[in-house]
């Protein structure tokens, strides 16, 4: 020190920083491992706490299945099911999924399966009232509305009879028949789906039959002021049509050739085909037996 005063003095100097650094980084890591505790404390609470939640989440779910299921509502049966799947899933997830709750899980999801029940596919906008007349295809996988005309893209315009076939699964549409400026009152498609029978009025009324997937109609009938609507034959070959003179006229499809006149008699309002194909029923407002195809 007496000979190297200054390096000495550097050496005390830096003894003390590194001692002073020493005592920092023992306070500093203290301080850390107070806190990491604190913070691990609070995790393992928070973790504790959503376990919880998600537990009544669990059987909160558990009791909205039995309470839809007995409540009688549309789409109890699929809404409680679903319910049921979201708890098992929670009870899983928590590693509780025991001999207790998959008992009761299966037990209330027996009992929705008993339900005899619909669901609806999709919700739609309410109908503006252009879009009627609606009909399904026997397979559910078309319908049919009203289709505005590219120069009449309002609603309010006035009804041209366009018709638009679409599917269900996705609303595309599949078919477009251009209408003749009378609006579309009725609509039926056929067994097998191929043909689809249109009445039109405005004043005086029309039958039509459309083969949808040429998009052409097939049968044209002016009905004069008779309200009639045609009747496929179970087969889809043949189609039965009260006339004005009260007669029937049976067709051949997809010809729209006659295949028989039966002789007229008292006003009829309704054809149907019997499900053999060979008896048609006629209804007028009073009592009739069944007829055939070859006789009245």
């Amino acid at each position: 020190m007496k000979r190297r005063p200054a390096v000495a003095a550097l050496l005390a100097v830096s003894a003390a920083a590194a001692l002073t650094l020493l005592l920092g980084t023992l306070v500093h890591s203290a301080q850390l491992e107070v806190a990491l505790k604190g913070a691990q404390a609070n995790l393992e609470k928070a973790q504790r706490a959503e376990r919880e939640m998600m537990r009544q989440l669990a059987i909160a779910q558990v009791r909205e299945a039995q309470a839809r299921r007995h409540s009688g509502l549309m789409g109890r049966r699929f809404e409680s099911l679903a319910a049921l799947k979201t708890a098992a899933a929670h009870f899983r997830a928590l590693g509780e999924l025991n001999e207790e709750h998959a008992l009761e899980l299966r037990n209330e999801a027996i009992a929705c399966l008993l339900l005899a029940d619909v669901k609806p596919s999709k919700e739609r906008a309410p109908d503006p009232g252009w879009s009627r007349p609606c009909a399904f295809d026997p397979t559910l996988q078309f319908y049919v509305v009203h289709s505005t005309a590219v120069d009449q893209p309002e609603p309010d315009a006035v009804n041209p009879g366009h018709l638009s076939v679409r599917r269900v699964a996705d609303d595309q549409e599949v078919a477009r028949l251009p209408g003749f400026g009378v609006r579309a009152v009725a609509t039926r498609f056929s067994p097998d789906g191929r043909y689809l029978a249109v009445h039109y009025e405005r004043g005086h009324r029309h039958n039509y039959v459309w083969d949808v997937g040429r998009r052409e109609a097939i049968l044209k009938v002016s009905q004069g002021d008779c309200e009639s609507f045609p009747a496929f034959s179970p087969d889809s070959r043949l189609l039965a049509l009260a006339r004005p003179d009260h007669s029937i006229r049976v067709y051949e499809l997809p010809s729209g050739a006659t295949w028989k006149d039966l002789p007229p008699g008292p006003p009829v309002h309704l054809v149907q085909f019997h499900p053999d194909g060979r008896r048609l029923t006629v209804a007028n407002g009073q009592h009739r037996p069944a007829l055939q195809p070859g006789r009245r």
